[in-house]
């Protein structure tokens, strides 16, 4: 049984172009991400397990209402909380661990079910700020869910290395985990349809928001400290150096991949520490992004609105996006096995 909390703040979107800075400057885009993991492994045997996990989430997505004139508006929250979708995946070892106890290969596959809740509405305010109504949020990134079953599959993978003796006990360690998701939308509207001006007729297929394929992607090293290994109290502590890299598919594998959806990438590497005594093991790790893309595509997010005979048009720019990325992350997780 374990409980893990990860966290992120972000403030500007890196999309490089000078309308995406204007944006960033006139809309001030805050972005927090904060989701809690509840997650249970039963072991069947020492080579095959069964995990479910559930997050819970506390998104939040701000900006200032309205942007037009100075000065600026005032700050609008738009809240996303509640349960997030489940996850049942199944792993299996391919190597016997008595035969081979310092390396070996993990395979798994699960599905993802739609728990949580993909059109989530909070009151926020028109573009003028003048009227505020009860609408569906966004950016699709701070939803509980997606609105999709998919199929999980991934990997796992470790190599601890038994001499030189100064490095006795380190460990490399690599995961990976794609999520297949075969529906193409998911009827919520996008920010496009939520923008509140006129759309041109070649957006009118990105009302509502798509149901993407995701991945996500570890390798690191584990190493306990120096001097430790005879103290029991203090054998169980090590240092971690973690990369990792997660993201959202241009196009899915099966299906089609219509809708809202802003593709890209995130990289990140970040120190961290584990510590584990008789049935508990704590793990820290703080990620820190060094590299970040925005894949550009039709999904195009408005531009700066003017008044026009007495209602708000835009330009729709493909080189605005939404996509904020946090420059650092705090991961916090307690596992405790029975």
């Amino acid at each position: 049984m374990s409980v893990g909390w990860r966290a992120a703040r972000s403030t500007t979107g890196y999309f490089h172009s000078r309308v995406n800075r204007n944006f960033n400057n006139l809309w001030q885009p805050k972005e927090r991400l904060s989701i809690m993991d509840v997650s249970a492994r039963y072991i069947f045997s020492p080579r095959f397990s069964l995990e479910a996990s559930l997050p819970i989430v506390f998104n939040q997505w701000s900006q200032l209402f309205p942007i037009l004139g100075s000065p600026l508006g005032r700050r609008a929250n738009l809240n996303a909380n509640g349960l997030g979708d489940l996850s049942l995946y199944a792993n299996t070892w391919l190597l016997k661990r008595k035969q081979h106890p310092l390396h070996n290969f993990a395979l798994g596959i699960g599905i993802k079910v739609p728990t949580g809740n993909w059109f989530t509405k909070d009151t926020y305010p028109n573009l003028q700020g003048t009227i505020s109504s009860n609408r569906t949020v966004f950016p699709p990134a701070i939803m509980p869910g997606d609105g999709g079953t998919g199929l999980l599959v991934g990997f796992n993978a470790y190599k601890i290395l038994a001499h030189p003796d100064r490095f006795r006990g380190t460990t490399f360690f690599a995961d990976g985990l794609y999520l297949v998701n075969p529906r193409d939308t998911n009827g919520a509207p996008s920010v496009v349809a939520l923008s509140q001006v006129p759309i041109p007729a070649q957006l009118q297929n990105r009302l509502v928001n798509s149901v993407p394929d995701t991945w996500t992607a570890t390798v690191g090293v584990s190493m306990p400290l120096p001097n430790t290994i005879e103290n029991e109290r203090l054998r169980g502590l090590r240092v971690n150096l973690t990369g990792r890299g997660e993201g959202i598919s241009e196009h899915d594998l099966i299906g089609r991949s219509n809708g809202f959806r802003q593709p890209g990438y995130a990289l990140a590497v970040g120190p961290g520490f584990s510590y584990a005594y008789k049935h508990s093991l704590w793990t820290v790790e703080v990620p820190i992004i060094f590299a970040r893309t925005i894949i550009p595509t039709p999904n195009l997010v408005p531009g700066l609105p003017t008044i026009v005979n007495g209602r708000p048009t835009a330009n729709f720019s493909p080189t605005r996006n939404m996509g904020l990325v946090a420059p650092v992350a705090l991961l916090v997780r307690y596992t405790r096995t029975f």
